[in-house]
């Protein structure tokens, strides 16, 4: 994961990104009303468009200040592409000195009038705390009003939030984002149906999250075969829960005749990045005897690397190899603080 900071460089690079296709959509609007308008609204449109041509250079020798001078004109008389844009002069630092409370409540102004583009803006105050206090999920809501008119840089927000967002367990201690559901799963297939590369985060995670939503019910109708062939991809791309999930599948036959061998490949590869679900399952290859023959100290290696990550069901074969000396020298001790440490986790899910 990238630190705080440099996400809150890359978010507001995107967003700079973005403005000339947004300035672009503006243009067109105003050159082509949809409805009768007024003088005065003819009159506002018309220095917008003066203002874009100042601070983007497009048809005037550009002079930023200039530009957030119109734009804080048109922003008092209630315009709201104006009072966005305007938010933009203190968060690029263009035009005005550089303020985020300044540029956070503009976006909240301008985000009442359902401007897609303030609405995105206004999420990434509230993701990176800058101009308002941290809070993933009203960050979350408005990328998703922004998302909901097309807007696709609040796609792509959406999809890199998902991994921010803590992490629980479903009955089967499987990984899941707390926000997968039906809506949240349309705007990744969106994400990941993208003609770019796949290696690119925001399309990688949204290409493991489409896996998720259709494992389990996670908000598409289950299709352990879809499931598995997004896993695949995701996993292509060394992300360590798609691999473990690949490796899953592989071992139980889910949506994939059942191949052990080929299952250890993605658990080792998972395992690698410190997945403890995988480090179970490398133990419990081994302990089962999936190979030629059991292995109790592969077994026992694997079982307490997933104990000390936190794994119950690590914990609960560990506790089980100190009984039984299994790969390690019996201790009664060891096997009972192993069953307690997992009946503790237990109760706190």
């Amino acid at each position: 994961m990238f630190k705080p900071l440099i996400l809150l460089l890359s978010s507001i690079s995107l967003i700079a990104c973005q403005s000339n296709s947004l300035n672009d959509q503006y243009v067109n609007r105003y050159k082509h009303p949809q409805k009768a308008i007024s003088e005065t609204e003819k009159q506002i449109r018309k220095q917008y468009l003066i203002a874009n041509d100042y601070y983007y250079g497009f048809d005037r020798k550009q002079n930023q200040k200039k530009a957030c001078d119109i734009y804080e004109s048109l922003a008092l008389k209630q315009d709201p592409e104006s009072i966005h844009s305007y938010g933009n002069c203190f968060s690029f630092g263009e035009g005005r000195e550089k303020n985020y409370d300044k540029a956070c409540s503009l976006f909240d102004k301008a985000s009442q009038f359902n401007i897609p583009a303030a609405q995105n803006s206004l999420g990434s105050c509230y993701e990176f705390g800058s101009g308002k206090i941290k809070n993933l999920d009203l960050a979350m809501y408005w990328y998703k009003k922004a998302a909901y008119q097309g807007y696709s840089l609040a796609i792509q927000n959406i999809a890199d939030l998902e991994l921010e967002i803590p992490y629980v367990e479903n009955s089967n201690n499987n990984p899941i984002p707390r926000l997968v559901n039906h809506e949240n799963c349309k705007l990744a297939e969106t994400r990941a149906q993208k003609n770019d590369s796949d290696a690119i985060p925001s399309k990688s995670e949204a290409i493991f999250l489409v896996g998720l939503c259709y494992h389990d019910n996670l908000g598409f109708k289950q299709d352990d075969s879809k499931a598995y062939d997004w896993f695949k991809r995701a996993a292509k791309t060394d992300i360590a829960e798609a691999q473990f999930q690949v490796g899953y599948y592989l071992f139980k036959g889910k949506g994939i005749k059942a191949n052990k061998n080929r299952a250890i490949y993605w658990f080792n590869l998972a395992a690698a990045q410190k997945n403890h679900q995988a480090e179970f399952y490398l133990g419990e290859y081994y302990y089962m005897g999936h190979t030629n023959k059991k292995d109790y100290t592969q077994s026992f290696y694997w079982f307490e690397k997933a104990a000390n990550g936190g794994s119950i069901e690590g914990m609960l074969r560990l506790s089980e190899s100190y009984k039984d000396g299994k790969g390690t020298e019996k201790n009664d001790a060891l096997a009972t603080y192993w069953l307690q440490e997992a009946s503790k986790q237990k109760e706190l899910k």
